[in-house]
């Protein structure tokens, strides 16, 4: 077996058996069990169990209108697609991750994450927090995620929602529709900002967190410090006692 080959294979998310089924399979133009078993060194009930898990991930296919069973590797290509798909994935995911992380050297961090697909995972991070605090441009929002829109407001509407959130608009049509959805919900609070003030990003605020979004170019800049947080809430409440309560 190639070392190399099968080291590689591993890091990036085989078992060491899988890597060697699947080298074996690279090898042959098609193979059966007992055959991909015994070049593989693996039990054949184990190699059919290998091969199953390896074609739910995409790299094996079974050959088709074979009265024995036999099966084919995929173009390796497929590998890295996988790869780059599951590092997309992560990098996804990072906020969240790093929204749960409370280590030992933990501190105040600044972040910029860039581009729609950056920006949902921390606006969706930010959703879960006990209390929030928004300014919120609606118009731009709906404008850039408007699918996103709609499914918070219904989830923001539901009784069921712990969420506990202010939220400071512009009195716009956009404005008013977003309040008008949760307005049985009595933890989602509105009120409007003076006429004539408008603004092109978007602030918000959840537990640790405050994020400051821009539409153009699209980008959000999240903030994790308590000082910063504490300071941006005094500022956000001097501007919510100032405002129009929703009429």
């Amino acid at each position: 077996m190639q070392d190399p080959i099968l080291s590689t294979l591993v890091s990036v998310g085989f078992t060491e058996k899988e890597a060697r089924v699947y080298i074996v399979l690279l090898s042959m133009p098609t193979g059966t069990v007992s055959a991909i078993a015994v070049r593989a060194e693996i039990k054949r009930s184990i190699t059919y169990f290998i091969l199953g898990s390896l074609m739910a991930r995409g790299y094996v296919q079974e050959v088709p209108g074979e009265k024995v069973k036999r099966f084919v590797a995929v173009e390796p290509a497929r590998l890295l697609k996988s790869v780059q798909a599951n590092t997309e994935n992560l990098r996804m995911m990072l906020p969240l991750l790093r929204g749960l992380f409370q280590g030992p050297n933990s501190r105040a961090t600044v972040e910029i994450h860039e581009g729609k697909e950056a920006i949902l995972p921390v606006y969706r991070m930010m959703e879960k927090g006990k209390l929030s605090y928004y300014m919120t441009n609606w118009e731009m929002l709906y404008k850039t995620f408007p699918e996103e829109v709609h499914r918070w407001g219904i989830n923001a509407a539901k009784l069921t929602n712990p969420n506990e959130t202010k939220n400071l608009i512009t009195d716009s049509p956009s404005g008013r529709d977003i309040m008008n959805k949760m307005a049985g919900n009595t933890r989602q609070t509105f009120r409007f900002l003076p006429k004539g003030i408008q603004y092109q990003m978007n602030f918000g605020i959840s537990d640790n967190i405050l994020a400051i979004t821009s539409f153009d170019p699209l980008f959000v800049v999240v903030i994790r410090s308590e000082q910063a947080v504490s300071a941006a809430i005094i500022l956000f409440n001097l501007a919510w006692n100032s405002a129009e309560k929703n009429v």
